[in-house]
């Protein structure tokens, strides 16, 4: 395990890389985006508050707490409420489902429509 002060630079590194694509997503240039990279960069948000979030609790909580996901899933809940800003849709996010859910009933209905099998 790295010690206090390189955990330290590494957090103040990544609250920079963080602070830079906050600013990114509030520019005009971010709404020039199509949904996929809105969403790819809504990723990258969500995967550096976590990252930020854990070198936080490994440089200050000095109790060693079991892993509280309520924070983990913190970021996650906020993206899924603001759907515009991460680039996710819920249709779209159904319609995949959907289209997945069609395809494995496919797969399920040619196993039993072989030769020689009855149902």
């Amino acid at each position: 395990m790295k010690d206090i002060e390189s955990l330290k630079k590494e957090q103040a590194e990544t609250k920079s890389k963080l602070v830079e694509l906050v600013e990114f997503i509030n520019s005009e240039e971010y709404y020039t985006l199509s949904p996929s990279e809105k969403s790819i960069i809504g990723q990258r948000r969500i995967a550096l508050e976590m990252y930020l979030n854990s070198l936080t609790k490994g440089i200050y909580d000095k109790e060693g707490s079991t892993f509280d996901i309520s924070s983990a899933m913190w970021p996650l809940l906020m993206s899924s409420m603001f759907t515009g800003s991460s680039g996710f849709s819920q249709s779209s996010g159904l319609e995949s489902l959907k289209k997945q859910l069609e395809e494995k009933d496919f797969e399920v209905k040619e196993e039993y429509d072989e030769p020689g099998c009855s149902d």
